[in-house]
């Protein structure tokens, strides 16, 4: 769903941009940077999504060696879809906040410790 909003935002930008400024040079500029804007964010969402998928059944596997059945499994993927969902708010606040950059630094940061931490059988 996400994508596909992102995508009608970027065609209805580019006809907003196009009909909306009187100088030519101008919005052909705005044009260029604003369709490379999209090829940037699309290839690094492609491959945000790529990497989630694949994921998703290495943690199968995980959750499963440690001895959890289906139903368990499918409620851990379920809270942490609707953590994600409520949580996603407040972290884009703090991105606003504190800025993007740290933001990622932190993410990367955490999720190696929780992909180290998943390998150990005591945790």
């Amino acid at each position: 769903f996400g994508l596909r909003a992102f995508l009608v935002l970027c065609f209805q930008g580019q006809i907003v941009r196009k009909h909306s400024d009187p100088d030519i040079a101008d919005a052909a500029y705005s044009q260029v940077a604003f369709v490379a804007m999209c090829k940037r964010y699309l290839t690094v969402y492609a491959l945000g999504t790529l990497g989630d998928w694949m994921q998703g059944g290495h943690l199968f596997a995980l959750y499963e060696r440690y001895g959890l059945g289906i139903r368990e499994i499918a409620h851990l993927f379920a809270v942490g879809y609707l953590s994600a969902a409520l949580l996603g708010t407040y972290a884009a606040a703090f991105g606003d906040r504190y800025g993007y950059r740290l933001c990622v630094v932190l993410y990367g940061a955490i999720y190696a410790a929780v992909c180290l931490l998943m390998n150990a059988r005591s945790v």
